[in-house]
């Protein structure tokens, strides 16, 4: 699913083409430029990454992540920061949907092979995540 990630980043880039803005929840994203080399603009600073390099990072990181069982998102976003040199707080962006998936697809998959969840504990921690979201300015 990291890899889904990656393309999910690049999508929310190449959303407005360098015409448009991708609205962030604390700023808006200008694409300045989508080619094989991607360029936005974030609260006054320019970011670029290659393009390529992110899907194949994404699409390695989720294989080893997944061969490990813990996912691709949990390593992936530190891998944007530090090698991509992408600000944190646009790359959880681009991560949260696919740990969405990834977990749904969980859930369902091992409710199908007999082993329902334990749903008062994974209730209870979406609740607690949700409220814990909400709470992020406090």
């Amino acid at each position: 699913m990291a890899g889904v990630s990656g393309a999910f980043l690049l999508w929310s880039q190449h959303f407005s083409k360098g015409k448009g803005l991708v609205e962030h929840g604390t700023g808006i994203v200008k694409v300045l430029k989508v080619d094989k080399r991607v360029e936005c603009e974030f609260l006054g600073h320019v970011y670029s990454f290659n393009a390529i390099s992110v899907v194949a990072t994404s699409f390695a990181v989720g294989i080893i992540g997944g061969a490990y069982g813990i996912g691709g998102g949990a390593p992936l976003a530190p891998v944007y920061a530090s090698v991509f040199s992408l600000p944190i707080y646009t790359t959880a962006g681009a991560i949260l949907p696919t740990a969405f998936i990834s977990s749904t697809f969980g859930v369902v998959s091992y409710y199908a092979m007999g082993h329902p969840p334990n749903w008062p504990l994974g209730l209870s921690l979406g609740v607690g995540g949700l409220v814990g979201m909400c709470q992020r300015e406090y």
